[in-house]
């Protein structure tokens, strides 16, 4: 009987720890300092590095469950996660720092900013462009989630997802404009 105690307390503490451990999992915006960057999970970043008498620490930051259209500021495109694009940058003392965005769970014709399309994620088509200064901005449009028979105009056809046609296309300016259809 005192066995059965003991092994009931200890199937309790045992139930107890488990449940509380379970809330320590980072969440989107979590952040963690470490001095090595081998094996950085999927979707976590460098948020910022210092180097103090020879040891290089770096500041990460959890990516994962962000919602759509959200901002985070960091200083590598070193483990981007699909979905998330550069949608600016600034170079301050040597230290260039980049402000990615998140599309991943954007409706149908969202359409957002960026300066660069690399890491475009897959739906997503250019929209526009213009540059002022020497810096090009893209207004990129998603794709995802539209009905057979739409419409979009695009000037670019890189990265048009599966069951999209060419309908027409015309040309001012030097810039041809393309009527894109959702066939299927």
């Amino acid at each position: 009987m005192k066995r059965l105690k003991h092994l009931t307390i200890l199937l309790v503490l045992l139930f107890v720890f488990l449940y509380s451990a379970s809330f320590a999992q980072a969440a989107y915006g979590s952040t963690i300092t470490v001095t090595s960057t081998q094996n950085i999970p999927y979707g976590w970043m460098i948020k910022s590095s210092s180097t103090f008498a020879g040891t290089t620490t770096y500041t990460l930051i959890d990516l994962n469950g962000a919602p759509y259209g959200a901002t985070q500021n960091v200083t590598s495109t070193f483990n981007i996660p699909s979905g998330w694009v550069i949608k600016s940058s600034s170079t301050f003392a040597g230290i260039t720092t980049y402000t990615l965005l998140n599309l991943n769970g954007a409706p149908y014709g969202a359409t957002q900013s960026v300066t660069s399309t690399y890491n475009m994620p897959y739906g997503w088509m250019i929209k526009s462009s213009s540059t002022f200064l020497g810096t090009t901005t893209y207004t990129m449009v998603n794709l995802n989630g539209a009905a057979v028979g739409s419409t979009q105009n695009v000037t670019s056809t890189f990265n048009m997802p599966a069951g999209w046609l060419i309908r027409s296309s015309s040309t001012f300016a030097g810039v041809t404009t393309y009527t894109i259809v959702k066939a299927a």
